[in-house]
Parts: structure tokens; sequence; C-alpha cells
């Protein structure tokens, strides 16, 4: 009797169910079983936030809000919307979901990068637009580098920047550790999510097939010498569609 070949094929998407929900739904379109377990969560800086805020409500006036992920634009929109000079702000996205989030709050992007990163994006606005004099706000996570206010600054921009939020570890229960453990690939988005799950898996995911959405992801995965990496070509979800399925049929041809 020959040998059936095992099409099954589990891929760990590692967010909240809501934000992964409509490309893990195409995901399963194509037999594809997907898990939702989110790694981290967002811990908002609330004094940090304070500080934005009281500068804001102090009539500054900025001239460019700088957007590295939809989790700042939420805070940023949330907390201090009323208090921005908006017919004479200009915003800038990191890449297509940043863009998305700013759109919901009804505000349109003046530069969207191209490079989708944070470096990319300071070097690409600061290349195309005059920044000097001009006052920035930078609204980040409190793991970001600073490569983004050097670039900034050395183009003649004043950047105010405040650390708003920071990734922190979900703790994982046992059921969710043994999932990661049995799936065929893992989806990381960030390199929190990363040392989260290397943490509570005592490296045991090691050896697990993964997939980084971005080249910063990437390199935190190389890291920690995962044994089985890839990245998807583009910062984006369709990009990550599209590497999953790749993966997917190299494994029904294996």
């Amino acid at each position: 009797m020959p040998e059936q070949k095992n099409d099954h094929f589990t891929v760990v998407l590692s967010r909240l169910a809501n934000e992964a929900e409509s490309y893990g739904n195409e995901l399963k379109e194509n037999g594809i079983t997907v898990i939702t377990i989110p790694f981290i969560y967002i811990k908002p800086i609330e004094d940090e936030i304070s500080r934005m805020t009281d500068l804001l409500k102090s009539e500054v006036k900025f001239d460019w809000i700088v957007f590295t992920s939809k989790t700042a634009v939420e805070i940023v929109c949330q907390r201090a919307l009323s208090y921005l000079n908006l017919p004479y702000l200009n915003f800038a996205s990191v890449g297509p979901a940043t863009t998305e989030a700013l759109s919901l709050y009804g505000h349109k992007v003046s530069y969207e990068s191209c490079g989708q990163n944070a470096d990319s994006l300071a070097e690409e606005i600061s290349n195309k637009f005059n920044f000097k004099n001009q006052l920035v706000l930078l609204p980040l996570s409190k793991s970001a580098k600073q490569g983004m206010e050097l670039t900034l600054n050395s183009a003649g921009a004043m950047v105010r920047r405040y650390d708003i939020y920071e990734p922190a570890a979900k703790i994982l229960t046992q059921a969710e550790i043994d999932a990661v453990l049995r799936s065929d690939l893992v989806c990381y988005f960030s390199p929190s999510a990363v040392r989260s799950i290397v943490n509570q898996t005592d490296g045991r995911v090691l050896n697990i097939n993964s997939l980084a959405i971005g080249p910063i992801t990437f390199r935190e995965l190389e890291k920690f010498n995962f044994k089985k990496i890839s990245v998807c070509d583009n910062v984006s979800v369709d990009a990550l569609k599209e590497q999953v399925l790749i993966l997917k049929n190299k494994k029904s041809i294996d």
C-alpha cells in the first residue's frame, strides 16, 4: 500500500485573534490550521503619555508626527487627538498597517515609508522634505533604538521623543506552549515576541520552523540560533500569507 502524504499544516500566528482574523481566515481557506496565540501584550507607559499630553496642551505646535506602529497611532489619537495642530500637521507612517490605523481616525499621511522600518522611514522623509527647524513628535516603543532621532536631528529637526508604550511578555498556559511546540510553523511579528517564547519554552521552540514578518525580527531569530528561519519579502500581511503557503507546499512536497 503506497505511503500517504500528510498534508496537514498548522501555523501559529503570535498575535491577538482580532488582529489576525482577516488573513488567518484566508490561510484556513487554503487548508491550513491556524492558531492565534499572542506572545506579548502592549503596556502603555502612563507617565510618558501624560508628559506628551501636557506638552500638547501647552499649545506647542508640531509640524510632524512620525508613527512607527499602529499602537502609537491608537494611543496618540485616543489620548491626545484634541490637542493636535491638525490643519498644519504632517503625518509620516512606517507602512500600510500604520497608515490604515491613521485613516480609521480620519487622517491622511503625508508620507508612507517604502522600506517599511523605522530607520528607512527617517532617512526617506529627511531626504524628501526640508526638516530644518521643524518640530517633530516621535511617539515610540520604549524598546525603540535612537536611530530615528539621530537621523532627523541631523536633518535639522527638533525632535521630541516620548516612549509611550512597551511590549511585555504574555505568560502562556501549558496548553498554549504545547500548541506552539506541536505546530509546523510559528509566525513572529516582533523581536519581543521572539524573546518571550524562547524564554517560556526554555529554547525548545528553536527547532520549530519560524517565519519573520521583516528583517528586524529575522535578526532576533538569528541571534537565538533558530534552526529553520524564513523571512517575508516585505513587511506586510500579504507577503506573510504568500510565504506561509510556500512553506506549506514545500512540506507537502517533502
